[in-house]
């Protein structure tokens, strides 16, 4: 679930503040082509004032939702666990090989199971 989450906050974060973006350009570009003494220049000024706002929304709902861990591993190209590397089909299993150590009774080192002497004093087994 974090991973759709992660990605439908990033897309609705990136498009609140494209949309902010684009209300405070049309406010600049209209009032390029008002004069400044017209009434008309300071309806379009509520347009940025909005703009503004949505744009600082959409940023931190990206970041936020930028900061939500993925629920999808982390696997990289190289990765020997890497999808394009790696079939159900070369998956060897080779059985445990069991390791049983004695230990010496004389220094307590832990030896081979078909070792005679002890590595580490010399007792015989």
């Amino acid at each position: 679930m974090g991973f759709h989450v992660r990605k439908g906050g990033m897309i609705a974060g990136a498009a609140i503040a494209i949309i902010g973006l684009f209300l405070m350009f049309f406010q600049v570009f209209r009032g390029i082509q008002t004069p400044i003494g017209d009434i008309g220049y300071y309806e379009y000024s509520e347009y940025a004032t909005f703009g503004f706002y949505l744009l600082i929304g959409g940023i931190v709902i990206l970041v936020v939702s930028a900061a939500i861990p993925s629920s999808k591993p982390q696997v990289s190209e190289y990765s020997p666990l890497s999808p394009s590397t790696l079939t159900s089909t070369q998956i060897k299993r080779e059985p445990f090989k069991q390791i049983i150590k004695v230990k010496c009774p004389k220094c307590g080192h832990l030896n081979d199971e078909e070792a005679r002497f002890c590595s580490e004093c010399g007792t015989q087994f």
